[in-house]
C-alpha cells in the first residue's frame, strides 16, 4: 500500500518536472527570438525600441533563472523519493516473518511468542483448535486458510 502511494507521488512529481522543464524550454525559445531581433531593433525596423527589447530580454532571464531553481528543486524532491521507495525495498528485505522469526528462534523465544498470540488450543480426535489472542479476522479479509497458503492441514492418521 504504501508502496503504490509512494509510485503515485513519483509519477506525479516526474509530470510536474515534465511540466516545469517545457516551461524552461519555452523561456529559452523567447530569449532566442528575443535576442536575434537585437538588430533590427538597433536598425530601427522592429516595432520595440531597443531598450524596450533589452528590457524585456532581462525580464525574461529573471524569469529563466526562476524557472531553473523551481525544476531543481522539482528534480530534487523527485530523488528524495525515488531514494526513499529504494529504502523501503531495503527495509522490507530486512526485515523477518513472523514465520522467520518463530522457526529460527530457540525454545524459549518461541514459547514466549505462543504465549503472547494463542490463547488455547484445543485438541480432539481428528480436529485441532487454536484460539488466538487477537481476532485475525481484523487483519485478513481473505479467508486464512487455501490450498495454496503454505500450511498442512491435520489428518488423523498421517502421522
Amino acid at each position: 500500500m504504501a508502496e503504490k502511494n509512494q509510485n503515485k507521488e513519483k509519477t506525479i512529481l516526474k509530470r510536474e518536472l515534465k511540466k516545469e522543464q517545457d516551461e524552461v524550454d519555452k523561456i529559452k525559445k523567447d530569449l532566442h527570438i528575443m535576442e536575434s531581433k537585437i538588430p533590427e531593433a538597433m536598425t530601427g525596423t522592429y516595432p520595440l525600441s531597443l531598450e524596450e527589447l533589452v528590457q524585456l530580454i532581462k525580464k525574461r532571464r529573471a524569469d529563466l533563472e526562476k524557472q531553473e531553481k523551481v525544476v531543481q528543486e522539482k528534480e530534487l524532491a523527485l530523488q528524495n523519493t525515488m531514494v526513499s521507495v529504494q529504502d523501503w525495498e531495503e527495509l522490507k528485505q530486512k526485515i523477518p516473518t513472523w514465520q522467520e522469526v518463530f522457526l529460527n528462534a530457540d525454545t524459549s523465544t518461541k514459547r514466549v511468542l505462543v504465549n503472547r498470540l494463542i490463547k488455547r488450543i484445543d485438541v480432539k480426535k481428528d480436529e485441532i483448535t487454536v484460539h488466538f489472542k487477537i481476532n485475525l479476522d481484523e487483519f485478513f479479509v481473505q479467508p486464512r486458510i487455501c490450498v495454496d497458503s503454505g500450511t498442512i492441514p491435520y489428518k488423523p492418521d498421517s502421522a
